[in-house]
């Protein structure tokens, strides 16, 4: 693994080189000497910013999750306007993020049960783009553009549920998911319409149909 040079915080260095080296190598695999190596830094500065081995991973895989529901390109706007077009967007880029860091993922997933101390890292980012999804589709219920028995709650849970399936499985069960470049608005449209999802009346010369 080759860092970026243009990284020169040994903090972020650290961080960086754990999630790769834990993604090709697994929680046994990433040892403290390994990181440290890959970092372009000693054992000693690991230690003294982390602690242990454990505290870095979980730090590292927190920050690889979280990076992508924090940027802008992966939020959906404080206020609806087109929401097919805005869910799919925050979909599309949600899934690639996914696509991008599957490797690490699936390594955590395989190693929750013998080291449960990560689990929390694994969520912790989902948790804010699943939050940032609610309140998008609350505020869509509350314009009349969703029923207002819509299950928000399940729906959230079917469409993230869907990105995360084939962000994880596509390159193991390919025919089981739509085409890529459709992928995204299909799960959209799909989760609209089980909420009885309308369009805002369109204004034409400044009075609304």
């Amino acid at each position: 693994m080759k860092m970026d040079q243009k990284v020169t915080d040994p903090r972020q260095r650290l961080i960086e080189a754990a999630i790769e080296v834990f993604g090709e190598c697994g929680f046994r695999g990433a040892t403290t000497r390994r990181i440290a190596e890959a970092a372009g830094v000693n054992e000693v500065t690991l230690f003294r910013l982390f602690g242990s081995k454990s505290a870095l991973l979980e730090e590292a895989v927190r920050v690889s999750q979280k990076s992508s529901s924090r940027r802008s390109d992966g939020t959906l706007p404080a206020e609806p306007g087109d929401p097919v077009a805005e869910l799919e967007a925050w979909a599309r880029e949600h899934w690639r993020h996914m696509r991008e860091h599957r490797s690490v993922t699936r390594k955590m997933m395989s190693e929750i049960e013998e080291h449960p101390e990560i689990s929390h890292s694994l969520t912790d980012g989902w948790d804010w783009a699943r939050a940032g999804l609610t309140q998008y589709l609350e505020q869509l219920r509350d314009r009349g553009q969703i029923a207002a028995d819509a299950p928000i709650s399940t729906a959230v849970t079917v469409f993230t549920g869907a990105l995360f399936a084939d962000a994880m499985g596509r390159d193991i069960k390919r025919h089981a998911y739509p085409p890529e470049r459709q992928a995204m608005t299909e799960y959209t449209q799909l989760i609209l319409r089980s909420l009885g999802y309308v369009a805002a009346p369109r204004e034409t010369n400044g009075a609304q149909r």
